[in-house]
């Protein structure tokens, strides 16, 4: 009479052993999925700020338009320098 109890006790028991070493393998699978995004993220984040600091770098037009002129400017008086240094 206690035999079969025993036999079923310790096939419930096999079972739950199964279910737990699944449990364990699908928390492992969770955790790594969870580690991947979170590196994930954080290349987004790396992304974003390197994309987020560009725009500070990028000339404004007055400063384009100042660069334009000095260029011009250099030019003029290099230009008025060799007319008046070199006589025909």
């Amino acid at each position: 009479m206690l035999n079969p109890r025993v036999d079923a006790l310790e096939q419930k028991r096999d079972q739950s052993l199964g279910a737990l070493h699944r449990l364990e393998l699908a928390v492992r699978d969770i955790a790594s999925e969870l580690n991947n995004q979170r590196k994930h993220t954080h290349d987004i984040a790396l992304k974003a700020a390197t994309i987020d600091g560009r725009p500070r770098n990028i000339p404004t037009w007055f400063q384009l338009y100042a660069a334009l002129i000095t260029t011009w400017a250099a030019g003029a008086a290099i230009v008025f320098t060799l007319t008046r240094l070199v006589k025909p």
